[in-house]
C-alpha cells in the first residue's frame, strides 16, 4: 500500500497484530485453580472416585478462570479487515475504525 501512495502513519499494529505465543499468567492461574480443587474435593470426599474428582477439578477450575478472566487486562487486539484495508487504499490514507466511531483512536488525516 505505501508503494501505491497509501499514507499509513496513522496506522497503529500494537492495536492491530498479536504477538506471537500464549501468556503463561493465565495458565500458571488455571494449574493453581486446579491443584487447589483437586486438595479441596480429595480432603472433602475421600470416598469419592478419582474418576469423578478429577474431571470435577478441571471443570471447576475452568469455570473459575472464565469468571476470573473479566478481571485480566484485555490483551486481545482489534481485528484488521480487508475492509479497513480497501477503504483505506481507496481514500489514500489509513482510516481508523477507532476514529470512525468515536473510541478514542488515533483519527485519520482529515480529506481534501
Amino acid at each position: 500500500m505505501h508503494a501505491d501512495g497509501v499514507d499509513m502513519t496513522h496506522f497503529d499494529c500494537e492495536d492491530r497484530i498479536t504477538p506471537e505465543g500464549q501468556g503463561a499468567f493465565p495458565m500458571l492461574i488455571f494449574f493453581g485453580l486446579l491443584i487447589a480443587h483437586m486438595f479441596a474435593l480429595f480432603g472433602l470426599f475421600p470416598e469419592l472416585s478419582p474418576w469423578v474428582i478429577i474431571p470435577a477439578s478441571f471443570a471447576g477450575s475452568y469455570l473459575v478462570l472464565v469468571w476470573l478472566n473479566r478481571f485480566l487486562p484485555n490483551g486481545r487486539h482489534e481485528e484488521l479487515r480487508v475492509k479497513d484495508l480497501v477503504l483505506s487504499f481507496e481514500a489514500g490514507h489509513w482510516i481508523s475504525p477507532k476514529a470512525e466511531h468515536g473510541e478514542g483512536g488515533k483519527a485519520s488525516p482529515a480529506t481534501s
